[in-house]
């Protein structure tokens, strides 16, 4: 193969993974905007239905929505904070899907690990 061909094909494959980001970034954030339309549908039949079914005698007016979804945003908000700062789950996902579900990297982060404790038996 030439080396034209070959910097012409690194040229259309760097423009492809350009593209595919942003795509994929732009869907993401769409995603988002679709996601919060979606729980605020889902939060307005929830004050729909505690208002049909009269429960504990309390109506809920269909004015407090927004202020519903502001209470959800900063509770997703919290919950995240706190996944990423105290529960770690996120953290245990990432490191199980990379060690276990890929046995490429899972082998990489062994001889990883085996090197950090072959340089600290060396500096002691």
């Amino acid at each position: 193969m030439k080396e034209e061909t070959k910097v012409k094909l690194r040229l259309i494959r760097l423009f492809y993974i350009k593209i595919k980001s942003r795509y994929d970034k732009g869907r993401s954030l769409i995603g988002s905007l679709i996601d919060f339309g979606q729980i605020s549908i889902v939060a307005g039949l929830g004050i729909e239905l505690w208002n049909r079914w009269d429960i504990l005698g309390i109506q809920i007016p269909v004015g407090w929505l927004w202020k519903i979804m502001i209470l959800l945003a900063f509770s997703f908000l919290f919950l995240g904070w706190l996944d990423q700062t105290k529960i770690k789950l996120t953290q245990a996902e990432a490191e199980y899907s990379s060690t276990f579900l890929n046995p490429f990297l899972g082998k990489i982060s062994e001889n990883i690990k085996i090197i950090k404790e072959q340089l600290k038996n060396k500096t002691k």
